[in-house]
């Protein structure tokens, strides 16, 4: 079985995680580790992560990178969530990691973590049927899922972390009826504004995960003398509200005193419990399952699928991330014909290029995703679709995207027409060299590929690309006369023929015209 690791640098702690992993979902954990680093504090509210927490980091992560060679990792991970998503030098400390452990830091989306933990914790209820919600309390974020008969149907991801909550709401100790207030008041608006829906539905079953559920579950399976009523699979919404009117109550040194309960945990398990007691009781459910797995085990299992030699791991992959494309640019209202239709083109222009611009699996993905969501845009303003394209995508939470290829996405589909990428523009000028080596070529190849549907109709029904020293010469398959396509394309094709230095030609098959039909007089 191979070897897979993986790093989670959240907003209270840095964790890893190595196993041995074998499909559809088998994982033998070898090496289990946590780090006690606040990486959020102070990040929420707006200041940068400060020098000595920057050092702790590096030298946490440089500790990992040894642990993952002397298990002889063959892939791993190191992922970032919310305190990262937040930081305003989150930039320089990636770099500054990757320059002194060798190690890529990816900052995922709050939808994407919502996916990863679900994935994760999906394997403790791979039999459950019926409506099953996941509950993930952070330190700068709640990830809420819901799973219906096996398949993910819903995320969310909220802005109501124990870290960020503490800091933003309570200063005394214990904390006053007034702060408690505000909290609330907070907790619940958040949720109101984001979860209507979700709440409506009723569930079989919850699943709670993450440090602090499973802090406040194991205090409570510790305490049934106080407690009642609750067993390891199910801990009642009754014994957690009790908790939280205990941990309203006593000060911080006496919280450090019970029962799972650190120092590290005992100044936010107040925010942190709040959290969960409104949660549930907005969700109207009776009890909760606390799980160990959770973010590592979902990026686990996300590994195996994306490098799975099982065709029908990997494709259930891609198939679960392209629906997510396409229900996100339904909500835009997109032309789904069109967009389809060019981005069968751009990667089949993609896939006959590969001897010239070198991209992989990786790159196509991207190309896949701009070619898809390209005209979100219009759903603002057509003249300037492709800048509303841009900022509508970058933006997005996109399953099964970091940050980084989200932004590097947003660009492709920035650049699809009209001004081609430039220093001048901060959207291209923040990308690294490679990414924006990346924009230029997917670009290139979808504006290319957008010309030939200038119709909307889909008459350049495919192309054969022919690559000479000089020329990328495009054989098009034209069910009907394809002038205007031609055109269009040949307007858009010099970024294209700039970045692979030849110039682009199309050669047009023999084709009548094709006749609308004229219209109506009223």
């Amino acid at each position: 079985m191979p070897v897979y690791g993986v790093i989670d640098m959240g907003s209270n702690a840095i964790k890893l995680k190595i196993a041995r992993c074998e499909p559809p979902g088998l994982i033998e954990t070898l090496c289990d580790e946590r780090e006690a680093v606040r990486v959020g504090a102070g990040v929420f509210r707006g200041k940068p992560i400060p020098r000595e927490t920057v050092h702790a980091i590096v030298d946490v992560l440089a500790r990992f990178k040894k642990l993952f060679e002397s298990h002889e990792v063959e892939r791993f991970r190191a992922v970032a969530t919310s305190a990262m998503r937040e930081a305003p030098n989150r930039h320089a400390l990636i770099q500054e990691i990757q320059e002194r452990t060798g190690i890529t830091l990816e900052v995922i989306s709050g939808s994407e973590e919502a996916r990863l933990i679900q994935v994760g914790t999906s394997l403790d209820v791979n039999a459950a049927r019926g409506s099953v919600l996941f509950i993930d309390i952070g330190g700068g974020s709640c990830e809420l899922s819901v799973r219906e008969d096996g398949e993910l149907k819903e995320l969310c991801s909220l802005a109501l972390g124990a870290v960020r909550l503490t800091e933003n709401f309570i200063s005394t100790d214990p904390i006053s009826a007034a702060e408690h207030r505000k909290l609330k008041d907070y907790v619940y608006s958040e949720l109101r504004n984001n979860v209507g829906t979700l709440a409506r539905r009723s569930y079989e079953l919850a699943i709670g995960t993450a440090g602090t559920i499973n802090a406040i579950c194991e205090s409570i399976l510790e305490q049934r003398e106080k407690y009642a009523s609750s067993t390891p699979s199910a801990v009642r919404y009754t014994a957690i509200s009790d908790f939280h009117r205990r941990m309203r109550e006593l000060p911080l040194d006496e919280r450090k005193a019970l029962p799972a309960l650190n120092s590290n945990r005992a100044d936010i398990i107040v925010a942190g419990a709040a959290v969960l007691k409104y949660v549930l009781k907005m969700f109207h459910v009776s009890a909760i399952r606390p799980s160990k797995r959770g973010l590592r085990d979902g990026v686990l299992l996300d590994l195996l699928l994306r490098n799975a030699q099982d065709a029908r791991l990997e494709q259930e992959f891609h198939r679960a991330r392209r629906d997510s494309l396409v229900q996100f640019g339904d909500r835009f209202n997109v032309p789904r014909a069109h967009t389809n239709h060019v981005t069968k083109l751009a990667l089949s222009l993609f896939d006959q290029m590969r001897e010239s611009h070198k991209l992989g699996e990786s790159e196509r993905g991207l190309l896949e995703a701009a070619g898809l969501l390209h005209e979100v845009g219009r759903a603002v303003n057509y003249g300037s679709m492709h800048k509303h394209s841009y900022y509508i995508i970058k933006n997005a939470e996109l399953t099964g995207f970091t940050q980084d290829e989200i932004a590097v996405v947003a660009n492709i589909a920035r650049y699809h027409r009209r001004s081609e990428p430039s220093p001048r523009h901060e959207n291209f000028s923040t990308l690294s060299p490679r990414q924006r080596a990346v924009v230029r070529w997917l670009a290139g190849i979808l504006r290319v590929a957008d010309g030939l549907d200038r119709h909307h109709d889909a008459r350049v029904r495919d192309v054969k690309v022919k690559v000479s020293p000089k020329a990328i010469t495009l054989d098009l398959d034209n069910e009907y006369e394809a002038e205007l396509e031609i055109w269009s394309s040949q307007r858009k094709a010099k970024l294209l023929s700039e970045i692979a230095e030849r110039r682009v030609e199309y050669h047009e098959k023999s084709a009548p015209e094709r006749k609308i039909p004229a219209q109506r007089s009223a």
